[in-house]
């Protein structure tokens, strides 16, 4: 029942159709269960990184890109290095974001197979080549986020970080706006950190 809940709370909430409160109280509650509110349910039923995959969608869905009305091409997630998300990470597979039809990718090296490429998980797996994947890909629009400690100081755009048991995360806003991204401020409210404001 628990499993079916998270898979709810992480599929489309579609702002054009929602009031707005709607919209922002979904996001609300993801959060608090994420941050700890219900944390000693959740610790008993769902792992680490089924988590953390309810995480992706909501960031992208609450950022901006460049040209995003273009109805052409795809809206791709990009797993770099091992993936950690098992299935956890399908669902994102059945849902659209900005009237594109979403596909999760991976990839063992950073090299970018698509410009479709709009939000990129970079796996611990890939520490040791954090700099120079960060490096590649400067100043492009693509939404970065990793569990890498670290990663929002090294130029990362979201870090998703562990503390007291729960999920939160550290924004680095000069890097998403240097990439031509622009993101919601409720987000910036719910980080636990935003760096270069």
């Amino acid at each position: 029942m628990l499993q079916k809940f998270i898979e709810h709370i992480a599929t489309p909430v579609r702002q054009r159709i929602l009031p707005s409160s709607l919209f922002l109280l979904s996001l609300a509650l993801l959060f608090c269960l994420c941050s700890g509110i219900f944390n000693n349910l959740f610790a008993s039923v769902a792992k680490e990184y089924e988590i953390k995959a309810a995480f992706i969608p909501n960031f992208a869905r609450f950022t901006t890109w460049p040209n995003q009305d273009s109805t052409t091409g795809q809206f791709i997630f990009l797993i770099v290095g091992n993936n950690p998300f098992g299935q956890a990470i399908n669902p994102i597979n059945s849902q659209e974001f900005y009237g594109k039809k979403a596909e999760v990718q991976f990839a063992q090296g950073w090299h970018i197979p698509s410009n479709d490429v709009k939000v990129m998980f970079i796996s611990r797996t890939m520490e040791d080549e954090l700099e120079e994947i960060l490096k590649d890909i400067k100043n492009r629009p693509i939404l970065t986020i990793s569990d890498i400690k670290g990663f929002a100081e090294a130029g990362g755009m979201i870090e998703l970080i562990e503390r007291d048991e729960s999920i939160h995360f550290i924004v680095n806003i000069a890097a998403i706006r240097a990439s031509g991204l622009g993101m919601n401020y409720q987000i910036l409210q719910l980080a636990d950190k935003v760096i270069g404001q």
